[in-house]
């Protein structure tokens, strides 16, 4: 990513007129730009911010992130499994999205035991919260989109888990034929071979982290559509 499309160094403060926050390190990475591990000064309170790279193919995503993340304020984040949005900010040439800060990836919390994968009956309680999630996300017409390990979040009180990143989401209304929705090896059959879809396209996605965290090893790992479709049939 080059400098001028991310200005953002750790140790600096992201200001509005209101507050600020100060970069204390970087947490991820991704084609929008990066998810930084901030502190709101005068409070100490950590939040995760989302800081978009100023390129117009990824500042249109995140106006739809936006629309989206504005939706969902009609639900309760505790109740309903979603991550909670604390507001939009410019800062110089970036959006960014402040949320609060969550413990890690599913994905990481499975990687820390030796095969990978998780005892039973913690898999029905994080596969029970998850579809709860996606309950609720359908009572608004909301489809998430790319829902993965990496996009589930520990939020450090037992098993409990929220959903985050809602960088691909839409409502139903949006749907189209063709676009390719979510990451490969969770993409469902019906968006691979471009035929109508609808909110459960997710539930897909849930199925296939429900056995990765049982066999402990991605169920469809494809390189290609093509291979995708080949190791599901």
């Amino acid at each position: 990513m080059d400098g001028q499309s991310f200005s953002v160094s750790k140790g600096d403060l992201i200001t509005t007129k209101s507050s600020s926050y100060l970069v204390e390190d970087f947490l991820g990475e991704g084609t929008f730009g990066k998810v930084a591990r901030c502190v709101k000064t005068g409070t100490n309170l950590k939040v995760a911010v989302k800081i978009i790279k100023n390129h117009p193919s990824v500042l249109a995503s995140v106006r739809q992130e936006i629309h989206i993340l504005r939706c969902l304020r009609a639900l309760d984040p505790e109740k309903c499994g979603i991550v909670r949005w604390m507001g939009a900010l410019k800062h110089g040439p970036h959006f960014c999205l402040v949320f609060e800060l969550l413990d890690q990836s599913l994905q990481a919390f499975a990687h820390q035991t030796e095969n990978h994968c998780l005892p039973l009956m913690q898999i029905k309680n994080i596969v029970e919260q998850l579809a709860s999630a996606l309950d609720h996300l359908g009572t608004l017409g909301i489809i998430h989109g790319d829902l993965k390990p990496n996009n589930v979040m520990m939020t450090g009180q037992d098993t409990q888990v929220k959903i985050i990143d809602f960088g691909c989401s839409l409502h139903l209304s949006q749907a189209m034929i063709g676009f390719n929705l979510g990451t490969l090896w969770y993409r469902s059959p019906e968006i691979i071979l471009g035929l109508p879809y609808t909110g459960m396209v997710d539930m897909w996605s849930l199925g296939c982290i429900a056995a990765e965290l049982l066999i402990g090893d991605p169920l469809y790992p494809g390189y290609t559509e093509y291979d995708m479709v080949s190791r599901c049939i």
